[in-house]
């Protein structure tokens, strides 16, 4: 913690020291600057129907609702949604992310990158709501932390979706 590193000592050693420290903390509570204008709203759904209840074998779609302000960002932006612990993603890069704008068109609405549960997305103003699919593999109550959006152009515009509770029975 900063507490701890404050009160850090060494002794007994010769010659230059490199201290590298690493800790978590909520970003919610890192300080950070949030654009009130930028926000994500994420939902989970099973047939159709919202709900933080599933059941182990359950296939989710997961939402992912960007609420702009009349400020847009011409590069876009940047949303990545961490699905809580008994959850997998079941999503498929866009190749068309590096060609946005030409072929189909579908740039933004499928992941650019998928990294363990971390699902992100390059996000264009106008485009629709992002969904994509995850798998329900074990049982428990888990805390969804909050998806993040933030402006390519500008990394100090950004935002985070409330965080909630998903049970699994």
């Amino acid at each position: 913690s900063q507490e701890e590193l404050k009160t850090i000592n060494f002794s007994g050693v010769s010659g230059p020291v490199t201290v590298t420290a690493y800790y978590e903390e909520p970003f919610a509570s890192a300080g950070a600057n949030l654009t009130k204008t930028l926000n994500v709203v994420r939902t989970y759904e099973v047939n159709g129907k919202t709900t933080t209840t599933l059941s182990e074998g359950q296939t989710v779609t997961v939402r992912l609702h960007p609420v702009l302000s009349a400020e847009k960002d011409k590069s876009g932006y940047e949303i990545i949604d961490t699905l809580p612990t008994g959850l997998l993603p079941m999503a498929r890069l866009n190749y068309e992310y590096f060609y946005c704008g030409k072929g189909s068109g579908g740039c933004g609405l499928s992941a650019s990158s998928v990294e363990g549960q971390r699902v992100s997305f390059h996000y264009y103003t106008g485009n629709k709501d992002i969904t994509y699919i995850a798998r329900v593999v074990s049982k428990g109550k888990f805390k969804a932390e909050p998806a993040v959006i933030q402006a390519v152009s500008n990394s100090t515009r950004l935002n985070i979706s409330d965080s909630s509770v998903i049970e699994i029975k």
